[in-house]
This record gives structure tokens, sequence and C-alpha cells, in this order.
């Protein structure tokens, strides 16, 4: 729909991500403001959307960063209708759990971390837990029935709705893994390889250059402080922020813990946005923690520190991507001149049912599509000639 509207080229295909990931600031800002106060909820979302991190997905035409929006989406209208009493918000969290599971395929946990938040959403609902099962029956039959026409083509090859899964999964990877023989060994090496890289500000085990510096943490030392910072305070208001710690912490340990090479940009990045929610509960707290004329230097401070922080991620992420070792890391490729081609094979592969090829085959490929080019240029009736039997006149 995107590359209907905006062309059937590259820049359509990128303004899918960039569009959505853009939308993505709404539901963020909803459900931030839930907690904290608009200058807060808006400098996180600030953050956010300049974040190298996140601002490098947003930019490309991948679809992990759609995941984004339908795990902030199905948050806030879960937080919504258990706060409002009404039905008809379940209903959207369903809906935004679905779109979940027919997308990237860590899409799939925004389901599973709103399940996990049920124990502590009915507790809590005193005097109103048969309204908030109820309302979670209607979130799961809601993201059921409208998966149910995918199920079909899953039934018919598992292996193919799977393939990404089993291929990252990082128990079927030969032994010794990270030096360690026993699954056990991996499972504990790679908890604190993640709590390193995630929480610690330990770049080492970012080695993919394609999502981020490599060897660099996903976001600036001083975003790394709001974050434990926001962190520390989410668990002293653990019940305002019980969905938050959810939606962060399981599909996170979901994508990195059994998953080779991680920690992963690309895979945690539905963990993304409830990372700055926290960072937004920080910017909220140093908002209060002042008093009387305080109050207008906290609130200067604060826009000051997202503004600063905010031009000079842009500043990062643009000198990162254009940099020759992140062009290289970025290999293999396709060349501007040759998209029309290589869209137009995949298509005409996809037409006769032919499986897909990977980026690494298209060289192959192309070069097979240009000796035939060359042979049909040798064979056409060359431009302002005229035909005459079985030859070519002036």
């Amino acid at each position: 729909a995107f590359m209907w509207v905006f062309g059937d080229n590259i820049f359509g295909m990128r303004m899918a991500s960039a569009v959505l990931s853009t939308l993505t600031l709404l539901p963020f800002y909803a459900l931030a403001r839930r907690v904290v106060q608009p200058v807060a909820a808006m400098g996180g979302a600030a953050l956010l959307a300049t974040g190298l991190w996140y601002l490098n997905f947003s930019r490309s035409g991948w679809e992990n960063v759609h995941v984004a929006l339908f795990s902030l989406t199905a948050a806030w209208a879960l937080t919504v209708g258990l706060e409002r009493r009404q039905l008809r918000w379940f209903v959207l969290a369903g809906i935004a759990a679905a779109l979940g599971l027919y997308g990237y395929f860590a899409g799939r946990l925004i389901l599973v971390a709103l399940l996990a938040y049920a124990p502590m959403a009915v507790w809590w609902a005193k005097g109103q837990r048969r309204f908030a099962l109820a309302g979670y029956a209607v979130l799961i039959l809601t993201a059921i029935v409208l998966f149910l026409p995918q199920t079909a083509a899953i039934r018919e090859d598992r292996d193919v709705f799977n393939r990404r899964t089993d291929a990252v999964y990082i128990l079927n990877q030969d032994r010794p893994y990270l030096g360690e023989a026993s699954d056990f060994g991996i499972v504990k090496a790679q908890v604190a390889r993640n709590l390193k890289g995630f929480f610690l500000f330990d770049g080492e085990g970012f080695i993919n250059g394609r999502y981020g510096p490599k060897g660099e943490t996903l976001y600036d030392p001083l975003t790394g402080v709001l974050l434990l910072s926001g962190l520390a305070l989410g668990a002293y208001r653990w019940r305002k922020t019980g969905l938050w710690w959810a939606m962060l912490f399981v599909p996170l340990a979901a994508t990195q813990i059994p998953s080779i090479m991680t920690p992963n940009g690309a895979r945690a990045l539905i963990a993304a946005p409830f990372m700055y929610l926290f960072i937004a509960l920080t910017l909220d707290a140093m908002l209060n923690f002042a008093r009387g004329r305080g109050q207008r230097i906290a609130l200067t401070g604060v826009v000051a520190g997202v503004l600063f922080l905010s031009v000079f991620n842009v500043w990062s992420y643009f000198s990162w991507v254009r940099s020759p070792e992140t062009i290289q890391a970025r290999e293999p490729a396709i060349e501007l001149a040759d998209y029309d081609l290589w869209r137009d094979t995949l298509r005409a592969g996809f037409a006769e049912q032919r499986p897909s090829f990977q980026l690494r085959e298209w060289e192959a490929i192309i070069t097979v599509l240009r000796q035939q080019e060359r042979l049909q240029e040798r064979f056409e009736e060359p431009q302002g000639r005229r035909h005459h039997g079985n030859t070519y006149q002036p």
C-alpha cells in the first residue's frame, strides 16, 4: 500500500518504515502520559526518535521497526482498557497483537508479554477482577481470530514459518559456543553478555556493524545513565510501571538469550520504546525534584539536555551511516541502478511460485540476466533501422 502511494521504488519501500516509526511516537507519548508529565513524555519521545538505534531502522526498508508501533499500541490500549473498564480497548490491544504476529518474528512476543502482565493486572483490579479477566479473554480471542487466516499456511509448511527462529536458535549451533559446551553454560554466558551489553555500557558484544557502530552500545553513555536511573525509579514505582517491565524484559530476554550473535539491535528493537519510557521516568523525576524557582531551572535544563542529546545523536547517525566502515559492513548490497531489475526478478519468481533468493545469490543471478539481455539485444532490430525479410537494412 505504501509503495502504491509513494511509488514502486526504493523511496516507496522505505516509506512504510519511516511513516510507521514516526506514528509510533503517538502511542509512546500516550502511554508515557499515564505515568509522567507532558514535558517528560515529549522528551522521551524525542530521544527515542533521534537515537541512532531507532533512527537507523526507521529509515530502512526492513519491517522489523513496525513491531514497535504494534507493541506500544497494544500496551497503551490495554492500559486504557483497564483504567476505563471498557472492552473495546481490549479489542484494539488484540488487533495490535495480531499485527505483531503477522510481522517481524519478534512481534510474536507482544501477546506473550501482555499475558505475562495478566496476573498483576488481575490482582490489582480489586473489585473488578472479573472484568479484567473478561478483557483479557476479548484480547486473546481478537488476536486468535485475526491470525486464523495465516494458520493454514503455517500448517502446510511449519519449517518456513519457523525458518528464521531455527536459524538463530543458539542451541542449534555447533559446540562450544562462547567457550561453553553445555546448554546451561551457554545460557548463563548469554545472560551475562546481554546484561552487560544493554545495561552496563559494554559494547564488546555488538559485532554487527549494520545495526550500529561496531563495538559500541546502541545508545550514548548519557542516555544509558538516564535509562539505569529510570529502571531504578521504575522498580520503586512498580505498580505504575508493571506493564512496562513486562513489555521490556519478556521480548528482550526471548529475542536475545536463546539466539546467536547477541546483543542484537535488530531483534531487540521491539524493546527499545520501553527502554525510553523508563528514560522519560527519569526526566519526570528531574522535573519533580525541583521546588519553587528551581522548577524553571529544572525545566530549562531538561529541555536543553534533550535538545543537545537529540542533535548529537542525529549527527552521530549521519556520521556513522556515511562512513566507509558502515558501507562495507552492509555488504552484500544491491546497486541502486539494479533495484528495478532485482524487484522485477523477485516478483516474477513469486508469480511462478519459485522460492525467494538470498542477496548473496544476486550477483550470480544478475550475471545471467545481463548475458540474456546482451543476447536479446543482438537479435532485436536496432533503433532507426527497417526490417526487410531476414536482413536488416539502414
